[in-house]
């Protein structure tokens, strides 16, 4: 059974595309997602590089480490050496900024691109996306409707954590509001990835907004989908099967991935 929200029923509002241009027989998703074209191609690099899986057994490995007793008490002996420095990948890491300067022109052909890509699937759907975009500022109302979580949708850790949350209660068939904690939980892994790549450390604004804003996108379709299904429960398997393979294009298998106050955890085999 579908679940909704107060806040993400403020995002699905947002649409008027016709419902089944967007969850057509394989969810109308993908439309936004820039691992397809975008020149950071960050998608491909989460997968390949295996960045989350890796962040996520280390942080089961830290857990296990707190919770184990200390093995003495006695203090650790010094060599007289000075305190390591460091790693330049480290600083590299804390230097990289997840937020951008938003510019309407990036925004723009960001949107082409997209109603580019759904005008090969449906013009019909294309064509109200299209009028979307123009009639009214969507970033700005996702803006107001996400602040409660501590979101910004010129930050990409936000926008992708903001995805990511809703591709996984999307693959299990809920539309779900997540709380700040797990939000804030999801966004700092978010930020631990993208920090860990060197594609986006030399990423553009123009490269983080097109990011960000194919994440939020991403996120009304996956809203909308479901929000079909929800008319049509015989659409329902199909529709949750297309939004994880759609989050598979980003590098998150979500169905072995599970969600709580502490963020995402690989979920046992």
């Amino acid at each position: 059974m579908l679940r909704y929200y107060p806040y993400i029923l403020a995002l699905a509002a947002l649409s008027v595309m016709p419902l089944r241009a967007i969850a057509m027989d394989e969810y109308g998703g993908g439309w936004a997602v820039p691992s397809l074209d975008t020149s950071l191609s960050i998608g491909r690099d989460i997968a390949h590089q295996a960045v989350m899986e890796d962040i996520l057994r280390k942080q089961v490995e830290e857990s296990s480490r707190s919770s184990s007793p200390t093995r003495s008490s006695r203090p650790t002996r010094t060599t007289g050496r000075r305190n390591p420095q460091p790693s330049n990948s480290a600083s590299q890491r804390q230097s990289v900024n997840l937020a951008f300067t938003p510019s309407m022109e990036v925004r723009k052909r960001n949107f082409a691109q997209i109603v580019s890509r759904a005008r090969v699937a449906d013009p019909v759907a294309a064509a109200e996306l299209e009028k979307l975009f123009a009639s009214r500022n969507i970033l700005a109302e996702i803006d107001r409707a996400v602040a409660p979580l501590g979101a910004k949708t010129n930050n990409v850790a936000d926008t992708m954590a903001l995805y990511v949350i809703a591709a996984w209660h999307g693959s299990r068939g809920n539309i779900a509001n997540p709380t700040r904690t797990e939000f804030q939980s999801v966004r700092n892994q978010m930020a631990s990835i993208l920090t860990a790549l060197p594609t986006f450390a030399n990423a553009t604004d123009a490269q983080k907004q097109e990011l960000a804003e194919a994440s939020l996108i991403e996120a009304l379709f996956v809203e909308q989908a479901l929000s079909f299904a929800a008319k049509d429960p015989s659409k329902l398997a199909s529709v949750k099967a297309a939004i994880a393979r759609t989050a598979e294009k980003y590098g998150f298998n979500v169905t072995r991935l599970n969600l709580s106050e502490k963020g995402l955890t690989l979920a046992s085999s």
